[in-house]
């Protein structure tokens, strides 16, 4: 039996020496991964209430709220608020978290809704 060492280069990723893995066990290890995040995204704990806020609150300044405009004044990238709006499984920031309630002059519970059992949407 050849030992980790003596393996081709192009096979193997260094982690931390003595540790190495072989590419296909990263591979395996990346899919599980992304398999238990799917899966974790259907258990909705956390609601954001993002779009009834923009629906309460259509103008700021005079300008159309958007969620690309409200991305802008909340500091993050547009994908990342579309993520939060539409409740795709995305976790942000208390940063965010902040920053939204700053723009919306009200409660982190006026943000947020939380269902203990992963149940209501």
């Amino acid at each position: 039996m050849r030992s980790a060492s003596s393996l081709p280069v192009s096979n193997v990723w260094s982690i931390e020496p003595p540790f190495r893995l072989h590419k296909t066990n990263i591979e395996v290890i990346n899919c599980l991964v992304k398999t238990i995040q799917i899966n974790l995204s259907y258990i909705k704990l956390i609601r954001y209430k993002i779009k009834e806020l923009i629906e309460a609150k259509p103008l700021h300044n005079g300008r159309k709220v958007t969620l690309s405009y409200l991305a802008e004044q909340v500091g993050i990238q547009s994908s990342a608020m579309s993520k939060i709006a539409n409740n795709k499984g995305y976790n942000t920031s208390m940063t965010t978290i902040d920053a939204l309630c700053r723009f919306f002059d009200c409660r982190i519970e006026d943000v947020v809704e939380y269902f203990p059992e992963g149940g209501k949407e």
